[in-house]
């Protein structure tokens, strides 16, 4: 079904969100910590909650699909929560069991960290010096979609993706103007 592809990519990017937690906890410690285990430990200790937490809250909404009526929205449901749950236990077990067999370089993890802190804090100084302005200018473009949305016109005819010309187009019309409602 067309949800195939949308299922993938939900599943990718709930798993690398908990990776990307997982990681920038661990890059977070080796700061503080001496050790590599140890440092694994304490971003661990930090991040596995609210990924258990985000992921059992995400598998749920899922869930709340299973009250459609709709069999292929059922079935994306079951499937973006099983896929949810499974890419947690990825993210949590085999992220740290990679860190532990990689082997570890003292001095470079501490360099990088320290280059992407200055240039996250340079990009983010902008936006913290004129928050008011990126609120009015959030706000505004929030009511501008609200009154646009009062002229979206969200009918949809497939058989206007075929040239006039094309033979199921010319039946979905006949069809429709036989019996009414088969395209409208």
């Amino acid at each position: 079904s067309m949800l195939g592809p949308v299922l993938t990519m939900v599943v990718l990017v709930v798993g690398l969100a908990d990776s990307v937690h997982i990681f920038s906890a661990y890059f977070q410690a080796r700061e503080h910590v001496r050790t590599h285990r140890a440092a694994l430990a304490a971003a661990l200790d930090h991040v596995l909650l609210p990924c258990l937490i985000t992921s059992v809250t995400t598998v749920a909404g899922f869930l709340s699909l299973l009250t459609s009526n709709l069999e292929p929205i059922r079935t994306f449901g079951v499937l973006a929560a099983l896929g949810t749950a499974f890419a947690f236990l990825l993210s949590i077990f085999l992220i740290p069991s990679i860190l532990l067999i990689l082997p570890q370089k003292s001095g470079s993890i501490r360099r990088s960290v320290a280059f992407l802190d200055r240039t996250l804090d340079l990009l983010g100084h902008p936006t913290r010096r004129s928050s008011s302005v990126i609120l009015v200018g959030t706000a505004s473009l929030i009511l501008l979609g609200v009154f646009m949305m009062q002229r979206l016109d969200a009918t949809a005819n497939p058989m206007n993706y075929f040239h006039t010309g094309a033979r199921v187009r010319q039946d979905a019309e006949k069809v429709d103007e036989t019996l009414g409602g088969a395209t409208s």
